[in-house]
């Protein structure tokens, strides 16, 4: 089991890391109800924020695949997706680079303009959703419409499950429907 939450919440909170992380499940009633009972087998264990930008995914001799390539914290579980997907981009450039003898960032640069082609809209859109779940205002605001828009809420589903194309939900029509009052 695992608790989410901005470092500030952890920083600031009286008691124990271990009542924070019972405190924080109690507070889910499912959850709770899953857990009564339950033992826990190991310690409380925490890490920081883990998401990650970079500002090239090649260059002379190398091509940056899965999570050397950029990080965003997992809340879509697309990171073995996308690591298996640019392993084939890059298998195929890598190939002819090998082939040709130039492995020049030159020859790569193939490689960075078909991530940006193949991830870059779907990484907007996780962007864009992580800052809503760093500010619960904000993310309750959203999930309250998203639950009365069942639409809006299947093509949001669609797009962070690769099934609808990220443009999607980055078009400002979509937004306005989301946002709207």
């Amino acid at each position: 089991m695992a608790v989410v939450s901005n470092r500030g919440n952890i920083a600031g909170r009286p008691g124990s890391v271990e009542e924070y992380f019972t405190d924080s499940l109690a507070a889910i009633p499912e959850v709770a109800e899953k857990l009564q009972g339950a033992t826990r087998l190991g310690d409380i264990r925490g890490v920081g924020p883990m998401a990650r930008r970079v500002s090239r995914t090649c260059g002379d001799s190398f091509m940056l695949v899965g999570d050397a390539a950029g990080f965003l914290d997992p809340f879509t579980g697309d990171g073995i997706y996308e690591a298996l997907r640019a392993a084939q981009m890059a298998a195929d450039i890598a190939d002819q680079g090998l082939r040709s003898g130039d492995v020049s960032a030159r020859s790569l640069r193939g490689y960075s303009s078909e991530r940006r082609r193949v991830f870059t809209m779907k990484g907007q859109v996780c962007w864009i959703v992580q800052g809503f779940i760093h500010h619960p205002s904000l993310m309750n605001y959203a999930t309250a419409r998203l639950d009365e828009r069942e639409s809006i809420g299947s093509t949001l589903s669609g797009v962070l499950g690769n099934f609808i194309p990220a443009r999607r939900a980055l078009s400002p029509l979509f937004l306005a429907r989301l946002l709207r009052p």
